[in-house]
């Protein structure tokens, strides 16, 4: 996993402006997980953990996935076009080059802020012998933001097949298992539960009726 998401000894996620740490339980939870991606295989995990992976999830989802805000972003680009302009073979005039900046920017709006950063320039600067294209830079944008949503995604994952898990009719938890914690279901499963307990109470009705 990335240096910017590393292992504490702590059971929750703890942020800082640039770093998401994780416990050593929540790196191996994923790393099992990433070995069965199966819900029914993954192992039980701990509440703990799972609330962990809850708020990494949530960490990373607005420190890597949102989007930068416009006068950042713009900033960055101006700053990217302008370094490339001067390195690339066929360098655009001023207004040329103003136009470009607003016309990435504008494609670039929705793209995950953790991409911009040196790294993404040090790549542009590596590819690009010609003044690339706002296509050309979504591109690339684009692949650098895959890696960050596959990481949220793993730990989103934790707590997905936790939640399928405890759903599955006579799915037990251990006993060091903390109940404190409610069980949080979606509309679907909630809706199927229900569904569940009215035929149950369906059929109990049926009998006494049958007996009386």
């Amino acid at each position: 996993m990335h240096s910017e998401i590393t292992a504490t000894q702590q059971n929750t996620a703890v942020s800082t402006a640039h770093q998401i740490e994780f416990s050593e339980a929540l790196l191996a939870a994923i790393k099992q997980q990433s070995q069965h991606p199966d819900p029914s295989c993954a192992p039980y995990l701990p509440r703990a953990v799972v609330a962990e992976a809850r708020q990494a999830a949530e960490a990373m989802e607005h420190r890597y996935l949102a989007p930068l805000e416009a006068p950042a972003l713009h900033a960055f680009i101006e700053n990217l076009l302008d370094t490339l302009n001067a390195c690339v073979r066929n360098p655009l005039d001023g207004d040329t080059l103003t136009i470009r900046v607003r016309s990435c920017c504008l494609i670039l709006a929705d793209v995950p802020r953790r991409v911009f950063r040196d790294e993404f320039a040090r790549a542009c600067l590596k590819r690009c012998k010609f003044m690339p294209s706002p296509a050309d830079l979504l591109e690339m944008a684009e692949e650098a933001a895959q890696t960050w949503r596959e990481k949220t995604a793993q730990v989103k994952l934790i707590v997905t097949h936790d939640a399928g898990k405890r759903f599955t009719l006579g799915y037990a938890p251990p006993p060091e298992d903390d109940a404190a914690e409610p069980l949080q279901l979606t509309s679907e499963q909630s809706d199927q539960l229900q569904h569940q307990l009215d035929d149950t109470l369906g059929r109990f009705k049926s009998k006494r009726e049958v007996r009386a």
